[in-house]
């Protein structure tokens, strides 16, 4: 061994150089510790105040019991006026009812929410369409369920949960078809609110 060649040498100076590679690559950085410890005084969650400014892709999440619900306001509310039109039963001949129910003043629009009929169509064959409409002819049918029958009268309940503009001076208007000519009678309430026009 006291007689050692280059490639010897060479090759004792290769293994030390990897094995301080392989010591250096274990090192791991350590973070520093504070200069005072932390101490965290105030019960968690911790009360803020003033204005908070969330960043990045995040996302909020509400769990409120339901007997302490999230306060909500609808700001649009109070530019709104509750709106109802009613027609008690009415005659009609022949095979169509039709009746103006309102017009929406200047400056507004009405927008219904429900709209519900009853309808006595005398004589065979029952109901053929019933609907409300505007004077530009956009057309909400209502469903309608047949109620009783005799043999002079068809008896339909008529109804929906609806979502309908009308614009500042069209009218809503009420219109029943039935298959025969033999006229009944109808009734109407529609209901939803005005809001200033767009």
């Amino acid at each position: 061994m006291a007689n050692m060649n280059g490639s010897g040498r060479v090759l004792i100076a290769a293994a030390a150089m990897g094995l301080l590679v392989a010591q250096a690559q274990r090192v791991t950085a350590q973070a520093q510790k504070p200069a005072a410890p932390v101490r965290i005084v105030e019960s968690v969650p911790l009360p803020i105040s003033g204005t908070v400014t969330v960043g990045g892709d995040t996302s909020v999440t509400v769990n409120n019991a339901a007997t302490a619900p999230v306060p909500t306001r609808d700001v649009d509310r109070v530019a709104r006026e509750a709106f109802q039109v009613g027609v008690v039963p009415t005659s009609f001949s022949g095979s169509s009812a039709t009746r103006d129910l309102a017009t929406v003043p200047a400056g507004k629009r009405l927008v219904v929410e429900y709209a519900s009929a009853w309808i006595n169509a005398g004589g065979a064959g029952g109901l053929l369409s019933v609907a409300i409409y505007t004077g530009s002819q956009a057309v909400n049918d209502l469903p309608c369920t047949p109620q009783g029958q005799n043999a002079l009268n068809f008896v339909y309940a008529c109804g929906a949960l609806t979502r309908q503009y009308v614009n500042a001076g069209e009218t809503l208007r009420f219109s029943a078809e039935t298959f025969a000519n033999s006229g009944g009678f109808f009734r109407v309430l529609v209901s939803g609110y005005y809001e200033p026009a767009p």
